[in-house]
């Protein structure tokens, strides 16, 4: 997979070929979180500077980021057209305890109360009792 980014804060950049900085071999695990700089083929693109913490990756011919943004939208980048920045990681959890509202799984957009029975989405506000 190739896809555009910049390194940020100490994260390591592995070129595909030596040649070109902006053809990046990607490895990014579920969890990664980015930033957009640009997508320039979407007609209605994520605006530029939002985050999100990928999803998933898919395994067919034309690889992509499925994508939970931090404005509530899904939608996948592309390696190779979108340009986009790694700003760092977080652990997804379970679906069972991702936001029944906006399905966000990322642990630390997820806030539990201090009994560890409640938890509130800070995507979209959402307080809900996850399934067990």
């Amino acid at each position: 997979m190739f896809g555009q980014y910049r390194q940020v804060e100490g994260l390591a950049e592995s070129t595909a070929d030596g040649s070109d900085p902006n053809a990046v071999a990607l490895d990014l695990p579920p969890g990664t979180r980015v930033r957009i700089e640009s997508m320039p083929e979407e007609p209605m693109p994520i605006p530029a500077g939002t985050s999100g913490t990928i999803l998933s990756v898919s395994e067919d011919s034309h690889p992509r980021y499925r994508v939970q943004w931090d404005d509530l939208r899904r939608l996948c980048l592309l390696p190779g057209i979108d340009r986009f920045e790694i700003i760092g990681s977080t652990e997804l959890v379970a679906c069972s305890f991702g936001c029944p509202r906006c399905e966000n799984r990322a642990m630390d957009l997820l806030s539990w109360d201090q009994d560890g029975t409640e938890v509130t989405c800070d995507l979209c506000g959402f307080r809900y009792t996850p399934e067990t």
